[in-house]
């Protein structure tokens, strides 16, 4: 069973991997222009706070006591899902 410390670490590996894949879609998402442009900057917007709401699950998880590790493991994971959703909605409109 892995340690406090390897859950929070993959977790963390796991979101810069997928904050790569958005910097790289962001770019080309700046080359675009009128209906499609303001489409793109909706869902950024909302990977965006997808990413904010797993950042602080993620803080919350580092401070978790005993009493509440399982459950807030269970919410950065879950974040983390909703996260790769949205980025993968996200990158559907560059096919």
């Amino acid at each position: 069973m892995p340690t406090r410390d390897e859950v929070v670490e993959k977790l963390k590996q796991q979101i810069d991997a997928l904050n790569s894949e958005v910097d790289e879609l962001e770019a080309r998402a700046r080359k675009t222009s009128g209906e499609v442009e303001a489409e793109l900057e909706k869902q950024r917007a909302r990977l965006e706070e997808q990413r904010e709401d797993f950042y602080a699950r993620l803080e919350a998880l580092k401070k978790a006591g005993d009493d509440n590790w399982d459950r807030l493991k269970h919410e950065a994971e879950h974040a983390l899902k909703a996260v790769h959703n949205s980025f993968n909605y996200f990158k559907s409109h560059f096919r």
